[in-house]
């Protein structure tokens, strides 16, 4: 976990850069505690040379960041409001989100995910 001025950053985990990875971000960000976080962030993972060199520019253009629609995986970031941080909150907010998932079946997959989420609860400091 990083720490800026006013807001505590995490990188939770990976999604792959398909319809599948793309809702399952959307239902983070629709079911997420807003009093809780800030933001929720996609950062594009993956080979930066190809996309360049196929859009005409250097093969080292796109080192610092890779756009989304050239990316093969999507690093999510969450951002918390630092003057809300704090492990019970976090463990609330697990558990809306873990009973929010279990409802919709379509993302069964990121329950999966919901173990490396109870990961951030440990690392919080009160």
């Amino acid at each position: 976990m990083t720490t800026a001025k006013n807001y505590t950053s995490s990188n939770l985990f990976l999604l792959p850069n398909n319809q599948e990875g793309r809702d399952c971000l959307e239902t983070l960000r629709k079911y997420t505690n807003r009093k809780l976080v800030k933001v929720i962030r996609a950062r594009g993972r993956g080979s930066r040379t190809a996309p360049a060199l196929a859009n005409g520019r250097n093969p080292r253009a796109y080192d610092q960041s890779l756009p989304l629609e050239y990316s093969e995986r999507l690093a999510i970031y969450i951002d918390y409001h630092n003057h809300h941080l704090n492990s019970q909150d976090v463990s609330r907010e697990l558990s809306l989100l873990k009973m929010q998932m279990r409802r919709d079946a379509k993302y069964v997959e990121v329950g999966k995910k919901i173990a490396e989420l109870e990961y951030l609860v440990s690392r919080i400091e009160d």
